[in-house]
């Protein structure tokens, strides 16, 4: 990640709950062009797709713990 991208994710991260929901929303629209039932539809699909390559033993699983813990070093990393 850039050094921006990585400010802006700092940013983002301390927001509450709920408005880091409705940022993740408006992003996902803007990237998109779809309209949110599409888009929805398009999630619902992927995690289909995602949970049925795990039960077949194609795709493995990282903890959130784990995401998490990378994320907070790529950022003490960065020196942003």
């Amino acid at each position: 990640m850039t050094p921006t991208t990585i400010s802006l994710l700092q940013r983002v991260l301390s927001l509450s709950d709920r408005d880091r929901a409705i940022f993740a929303d408006m992003l996902v629209q803007s990237l998109s062009g779809l309209e949110p039932a599409k888009v929805e539809d398009a999630w619902l699909a992927e995690a289909v797709r995602r949970a049925e390559a795990i039960d077949r033993g194609e795709e493995t699983t990282v903890p959130w713990e784990e995401v998490r813990e990378r994320l907070h070093a790529q950022i003490r990393d960065s020196g942003a």
